[in-house]
């Protein structure tokens, strides 16, 4: 399994696994998906995305240190009101971000990593427009190349 695909599945695990939400009890994250959704029928949903996997460097024993993003989409909609929706969106992305930045090697997948962009706004989904806030996460990874005839 690639880095990308790991790094997904443990974060999809750790966000599964802290869906209560001190500061909002009443609005747990009611539902956990790998990629992103169009429909969302839930009141609170996390996505979680792979994003790009760029080496930025080359050592001379085919070393690799690979950067990886992937997002994290949070999606708030209640019957309350817009300030009600953008309170529990900001919440719960502090939340998934608190999450993050306490495992910073990602259960050992990764060298480092942190939660590097909150980007608060609004998306359409589900024929109506709705708060989201899409977290940036940035990791760092290492692995040898591969070699034919070694």
């Amino acid at each position: 399994m690639g880095a990308l695909v790991a790094v997904c599945d443990h974060l999809t695990a750790l966000i599964e696994a802290n869906k209560t939400v001190a500061a909002s009890p009443d609005f747990p994250i009611t539902q956990v998906f790998y990629g992103d959704q169009e429909q969302i029928s839930s009141s609170v949903v996390v996505c979680i995305d792979p994003g790009e996997k760029t080496a930025s460097t080359v050592y001379g024993s085919r070393k690799v240190e690979y950067d990886l993003t992937h997002f994290i989409m949070v999606y708030a909609r209640t019957q309350g009101s817009v300030q009600s929706n953008r309170r529990l969106c900001d919440v719960v992305s502090e939340h998934v971000e608190d999450l993050i930045n306490a495992d910073p090697k990602l259960g050992g997948l990764v060298i480092q990593s942190h939660v590097s962009n909150v980007r608060p706004g609004y998306t359409q989904r589900s024929n109506s427009i709705i708060r989201s806030t899409r977290l940036t996460i940035t990791s760092t990874i290492t692995a040898i190349l591969p070699q034919l005839g070694g």
